[in-house]
């Protein structure tokens, strides 16, 4: 029986042992990779908007594509897995972007008709983006989540209106967390900024809230703790 000399590990790499979440990372493999999953182009049909071609949530943008991204990309090789079409997933959403730094073909996700486009940029595309110019190191990746942002704080004040008004409880302001993510890599202050205007003006979810959003968004605070260090 040989034994592997202690030089020859490598522990920047993580690799899950037999557990409860390698199993659940596992499963949801299996949910990711079974029909109707096994198509990319229903998958990318939030994007793509083939004509004649509909599903469920097609109108969210980037919802499938952009959290089938995620995933993809923070679970790879960490359970001894890789899936196969993540970088096709990739460069299949690169295509969509816009002159705008926003992805699809039409129709974006905002508050309520004829709001401002810039609220948009809160698509789960966001985050996937950059957990992929993370696990691959691809600048392309990074510039486009860069662009989000940059759209999203120029838009400064369309966002503090929208905040005012519903008290941070509406699904856009989930935007936390790649804000926080982004200043992680680029320590752009201005992205820190944002998140602190949404953690000042956050109220309670006693009215009402989208309650996945809702959570997300306070999970991109205690990101933003995380990588800053302040527990406020």
């Amino acid at each position: 029986m040989s034994v592997r000399n202690y030089k020859d590990v490598r522990t920047a790499t993580p690799v899950l042992a037999e557990s409860q979440l390698k199993f659940r990372i596992g499963l949801a493999r299996q949910r990711t990779q079974s029909y109707p999953l096994d198509s990319m182009e229903f998958i990318m049909m939030d994007m793509e908007r083939p004509d004649g071609c509909r599903r469920f949530a097609d109108f969210c943008t980037g919802d499938l594509t952009g959290r089938l991204l995620e995933f993809l990309s923070c679970s790879d090789g960490i359970d001894g897995k890789s899936d196969p079409r993540l970088s096709e997933l990739f460069e299949r959403i690169l295509k969509r972007r816009l002159p705008s730094g926003l992805f699809g073909r039409s129709g974006f996700i905002v508050p309520e008709p004829g709001a401002n486009e810039c609220f948009a940029a809160c698509a789960r595309y966001f985050p996937g983006l950059i957990r992929y110019h993370a696990l691959t190191g691809d600048s392309r990746a990074l510039d486009a989540a860069i662009g989000l942002a940059d759209l999203t704080i120029r838009s400064r004040d369309a966002w503090f209106d929208r905040l005012k008004q519903c008290g941070g409880r509406a699904i856009e302001f989930w935007i936390t967390e790649p804000l926080a993510l982004l200043y992680g890599v680029t320590g752009n202050k201005a992205y820190l900024c944002f998140v602190g205007m949404i953690n000042d003006r956050l109220e309670m979810p006693d009215k009402g809230v989208h309650t996945h959003g809702y959570l997300a968004t306070l999970r991109g605070l205690q990101l933003t703790a995380l990588i800053t260090g302040d527990a406020a």
